[in-house]
């Protein structure tokens, strides 16, 4: 999942090369998918960044493949007033989001929320930003299409296994970008 998520990254870009890419990262298997795409585009040249929005596991194997592949991990429990967060957005062409996946179900709020109004504040200023949701925007209900008000818009969704439902009804829809 994370090769071709990668893939589509770079047809996304045209080339990976010296291109600053952002992962935004959660807890589970969505995360953990988005670190694969890192490292296969970090090996692949571009120049990733991955911000840790929730907590991993201490011993999480995968954090410290990332460092061993000399990509930067940053943690939001870390990041005062989002300073590094919105530093990394200033800069970045592509933000991966691989928060939330298929799991999500109850409303955004606190540090999530923050998060999601930073990127969405530093879009609203750098309109070619692109925005690659892996699976489904963070906040899009899978199986509804119910949308969570801090529910990032992305250009395109990569959506893995198979489409789901919440992909294709409103308002969840209207997030998704080209799929």
């Amino acid at each position: 999942a994370g090769l071709a998520v990668a893939q589509k990254a770079w047809e996304f870009l045209g080339d990976v090369s010296g291109v600053p890419i952002l992962v935004l990262v959660g807890p589970g298997n969505n995360g953990s998918d988005g670190m694969v795409a890192a490292r296969h585009l970090g090996d692949w040249g571009a120049d990733v960044v991955i911000y840790c929005a929730l907590p991993r596991k201490a011993d999480d194997q995968k954090c410290q493949l990332m460092l061993d592949h000399g990509i930067v991990l940053l943690k939001a429990e870390d990041d005062v007033d989002f300073a590094l967060l919105t530093d990394c957005l200033t800069k970045v062409r592509l933000v991966i989001d691989s928060i939330l996946g298929t799991g999500h179900s109850r409303p955004i709020d606190g540090i999530l929320a923050e998060i999601l109004n930073v990127l969405a504040n530093q879009r609203a200023i750098r309109p070619e930003l692109g925005l690659m949701a892996l699976d489904m925007p963070t906040g899009l209900n899978a199986n509804t299409g119910d949308s969570d008000p801090h529910c990032p818009t992305a250009d395109f969704t990569v959506s893995l296994g198979y489409p789901k439902m919440g992909l294709f009804a409103f308002p969840g829809a209207a997030h998704v970008g080209r799929l």
